[in-house]
């Protein structure tokens, strides 16, 4: 007998408004059948008290509700043109608001927003009654976490709009183990659940109706775990048949090896055992079978191998098991004993022969190999932990470092715009040291980078001479404070290297920067080159303090060090020769040093694969920008949220220097209270920020913002590759890294243009 779920709206002729509450009730049933049978009544009684109702349904089950009405004496057309019902297709109404598996809250909402509303204006008496399978439908798909979410959703709109609603799942949706969990949500999420129709709805409780709901996924569970349990145990059967055709090969074949062989009759009395039995335990068949005492099985395993052996002969099947068997020596060994049935012509078992195995090596190397794979497993876990927290380490490292040097950099950009030229010297040695700190922190990171595999090299053919001129440009603040002479003798002809500009330049810069630092004040360091064969040869020599033979096999390791002295204390990490080598290498060449000794100088060798002769552009050399103010087109309204307040306001003057408008914000909040009332174009924000972080301010920025969302611009002491992808993901279109490169910001701050239908800043 089915129930009509309409019984519990109590639909009267004589309703009102307030007699029906908004209610959100689950039927589940177990045939389509069943589902008719309920829904239907549900539909036809509210629309004979002429309360309006929306179906949401597959097509099939729309066209079966419409016969069924139709039987009742309801006018299809007329109740669907005069709007009491409206019938629309679940997966068409789904599809307005899906992307792939997930649901978009607000597009949902829109949605069904928009199919509620007119319905509702229209039902003066009472609630909307809603019939939906939408959920069923997903559920069906397998992704319950999106019914859930619908439903979730449903739940909030009848905190919005006066209506009822009634869901449908099919019980086959419950069949898998892993549902029952979502099957409870499911049911938390409705102030009613109907069963299947395996029990009766009656006058009962809807805690009872919820443990009855309960039982039947069980028993769903339970038949779909009995079926899976059947198909593992035929898997298991024929493959224990398939291993005994093959164990019985073997032990037809371990027969004639020199094993412990035994023979017993068709009943299974023992009456022949080789003579190595004899030698293995030194007891007679005689004496086993007399004295229980010198019984040379182990004494917990006797049952079990008595029992294994008995059923094997009344099976007539090979017989094969594991057990503890005592030697001479009295330590008892691990053995595997193997027995075959003999047959007569006419079929019947004449006797029984076998062999006993010694297994202990075998148990000894899976010991073994356990205690191996655990060692490895854990070494592995080790290695993989300290190589995360070195990845870590470096990436807080470089940020932390480069976070106060900052607004160091920026206050010397701002005196240059200045023309502060009364503290010109002071200002080269605060650059001079700035670049020095900012050169430690990306040679370390590099040094991690080249070493997880995640430093690209562009090669391009290049002049040598070209390298080398850019390597003496990078180095030459250190020879003019140490007075150093450098001679430069590099061909300008057939010395093409094919390489990248950049990281070669960077071998240089660091071969001669490090003969510059061991070298004493007014020292000569010389840097040539020379082709040999198919190689190009560099030397960079210098007659500084030189290498012991102790340190000389061991210079291009990591942070190894020469001596340091108070006059040499930019000595560095001990890491620019690991990053040369490294480079080097990525290139396909090698480097090699030279000394004969303490204060007899050094000479180190960079061997690269010359280039193929071709006719190289002739770029110019480019000038830095010149910081000046800009023409009104490229002016922008900036916001610069950093809680580094030094940082801020230096970097906020640079730019109001250059025409800029800059809104300074400390943090999140006063971020996003700033664009609710301040037009921006622009928005640099640093991304350790209190409160909420860079990538979350990025985040409620959009979402308040909408289109008009800013450009964002991440400025950061992250500089490691996914950090840069991280804050692509997030919706920032440029990544700059502390210290701010002003010639770079300038360039990306070209290429954005305003936002904001009222153009570029005027003024």
């Amino acid at each position: 007998m089915s129930e009509s779920i309409s019984g519990l709206f109590n639909v009267t002729n004589d309703i009102t408004p307030d007699d029906i509450a908004t209610r959100h009730v689950v039927r589940l049933y177990a045939s389509e059948g069943y589902l008719f049978e309920t829904i239907v009544p549900f539909l036809s009684e509210n629309l004979a008290a002429n309360i309006p109702v929306v179906v949401i349904a597959t097509s099939s089950h729309q066209k079966e509700f419409s016969k069924r009405l139709l039987q009742k004496g309801f006018d299809i057309d007329l109740i669907c043109r005069t709007g009491k019902l409206r019938m629309f297709d679940a997966r068409q109404v789904l599809s307005l608001f899906m992307d792939g598996t997930d649901i978009n809250e607000n597009r949902a909402k829109q949605e069904l927003s928009q199919i509620l509303e007119k319905p509702i204006a229209d039902s003066t008496r009472c609630p909307l009654q809603v019939y939906g399978e939408m959920v069923n439908l997903l559920w069906r798909d397998g992704n319950p976490r999106a019914a859930l979410l619908l439903e979730k959703l449903w739940n909030e709109l009848q905190k919005t709009y006066s209506f009822s609603l009634v869901c449908a799942y099919a019980m086959s949706n419950f069949k898998e183990e892993d549902s029952h969990k979502y099957f409870e949500h499911m049911c938390e999420a409705h102030s009613e659940v109907g069963p299947a129709e395996s029990y009766s709805m009656n006058a009962d409780t809807d805690t009872k109706f919820r443990e009855i709901v309960l039982l039947q996924k069980r028993a769903q569970e339970l038949e779909t775990e009995l079926q899976h349990r059947k198909a593992i145990e035929e898997k298991l059967l024929k493959s224990e048949v398939a291993l005994a055709k093959s164990e019985r090969r073997f032990r037809t074949l371990a027969e004639a090896t020199c094993q412990i062989v035994w023979q017993t009759n068709a009943q299974g009395k023992l009456h022949e055992l080789s003579q190595s039995w004899l030698d293995f335990t030194g007891v007679s068949i005689r004496a086993w079978e007399t004295d229980e005492t010198a019984n040379p099985v182990h004494p917990d395993d006797r049952s079990h191998i008595l029992a294994t052996w008995k059923a094997a002969l009344t099976q007539g099947l090979a017989f094969e098991s594991e057990y503890r068997l005592r030697r001479r020596d009295g330590v008892y060994v691990p053995m595997a004993v193997h027995g075959v049935p003999v047959f007569n012509d006419d079929g019947s078992i004449c006797e029984w022969v076998g062999t006993l195995t010694d297994i202990s090596t075998r148990y000894q190397a899976e010991d073994e190999r356990t205690q191996l794979l655990i060692s490895e497993r854990s070494a592995r876990q080790e290695a993989e932990a300290a190589n995360k927290a070195k990845d870590e380490f470096l990436a807080m490292l470089g940020h932390e470092l480069r976070n106060p040097l900052s607004p160091i950099v920026t206050a010397l950009e701002l005196m240059k715009l200045r023309g502060d030229a009364k503290s010109t010297p002071e200002q080269k040695t605060i650059e001079r040291q700035v670049h020095h700190m900012i050169r430690l922190v990306d040679d370390l990171l590099d040094v991690s980078r080249i070493t997880r595999g995640k430093v690209a090299i562009k090669k391009r053919p290049l002049a040598l001479s070209q390298v080398i001129a850019k390597a003496v440009e990078m180095a030459s603040p250190l020879f003019d404070q140490r007075e150093h002479h450098l001679f430069v003798d590099i061909p300008s002809v057939d010395m093409l290297v094919d390489g990248d500009e950049v990281r070669l330049a960077q071998v240089f810069a660091n071969l001669l920067t490090n003969a510059a630092k061991y070298s004493n004040t007014g020292g000569n360091i010389s840097i040539s080159a020379q082709r040999e064969n198919n190689n190009i040869v560099a030397r960079i020599k210098d007659d500084g303090i030189g290498i012991s033979s102790e340190l000389l096999p061991r210079i291009f390791d990591l942070f190894v060090q020469g001596p340091r002295s108070s006059a040499r204390s930019e000595g560095g990490l001990g890491i620019g020769l690991t990053l040369v080598r490294s480079l080097v290498s990525l290139h396909g060449g090698t480097v090699n040093v030279h000394s004969e000794g303490p204060g007899k100088g050094s000479e180190f060798f960079v061997s690269l694969p010359a280039a193929i002769a071709v006719e190289l552009p002739n770029h110019a050399r480019e000038e830095p920008e010149i910081f000046r103010a800009l023409p009104q087109e490229q002016r922008r309204r900036i916001l610069l949220v950093d809680d580094n307040a030094d940082a801020v306001e230096l970097l906020a003057k640079l730019l109001q220097s250059f025409g800029h408008e800059v809104t300074i914000a400390a943090d999140g909040p006063e971020a996003l209270e700033v664009i609710g009332h301040t037009p921006i174009d622009i928005a640099i924000l640093d991304i350790g920020l209190p409160v909420m972080d860079g990538y979350e301010l990025a985040a409620n920025i959009r979402e308040q913002l909408g289109a008009a969302t800013p450009h964002l611009i991440a400025l950061t002491g992250y500089g490691q590759e996914r950090d840069s992808d991280r804050s692509q993901k997030a919706g920032f279109v440029h990544h700059l890294v502390k210290p701010i490169d002003m010639d770079k910001l300038q360039q990306c701050l070209k290429t954005l243009t305003p936002r904001l239908s009222s153009g570029s800043l005027q003024k």
